[in-house]
């Protein structure tokens, strides 16, 4: 559903992230699965942050752990192989804590999944475009009701920044 949802959008990137989401898809279940099962609550999810910061490393982005003095914050960022690093930045927030006592029930295993794999997604729906296409991906940290993500993490040229909910 997500694909078609993707591929009905009015541009020129919506039919290769697609694809690149369609492969994708058994990875990212696995993913969402694990953090599910981990169910580590804010603060704690260190095996969490290592699922979902594993997966950007291998589709090619570089990691930065432990940021804002969180042990389990990271930033990920990516500039597509073919990318310019000048050009426009899209950022997506990516949350994968659980609830005390009540697990997934918030769904961040999906959101903090769905988050890595837009990324993902889009990194290697723009591998092949030409150097002037916007390539870039960053993960800044989680959101959280007592911690406001400091905007140095966020690149200058950064439009939009995305929450998938």
């Amino acid at each position: 559903a997500i694909e078609r949802a993707v591929a009905g959008a009015a541009t020129p990137l919506a039919e290769p992230i697609a694809h690149a989401l369609a492969e994708l898809r058994g990875e990212l279940v696995d993913a969402a699965r694990q953090v599910h099962g981990l169910a580590e609550t804010a603060f704690e999810e260190h095996r969490s942050a290592e699922v979902l910061a594993g997966l950007l490393e291998r589709h090619g982005f570089e990691v930065r752990r432990g940021i804002s003095g969180m042990e389990t914050a990271f930033v990920a960022e990516s500039v597509s192989p073919a990318g310019d690093a000048a050009l426009p930045a899209v950022a997506f927030v990516c949350e994968y804590d659980a609830l005390r006592g009540l697990g997934h029930a918030c769904g961040h295993n999906l959101i903090g999944t769905g988050s890595a794999g837009a990324g993902a997604g889009r990194r290697r729906a723009t591998a092949t475009r030409p150097s002037n296409q916007p390539a870039t991906a960053r993960f800044p940290p989680q959101r959280s009701p007592r911690i406001i993500p400091q905007q140095s993490h966020f690149p200058e040229n950064c439009h939009p920044a995305f929450d998938v909910k």
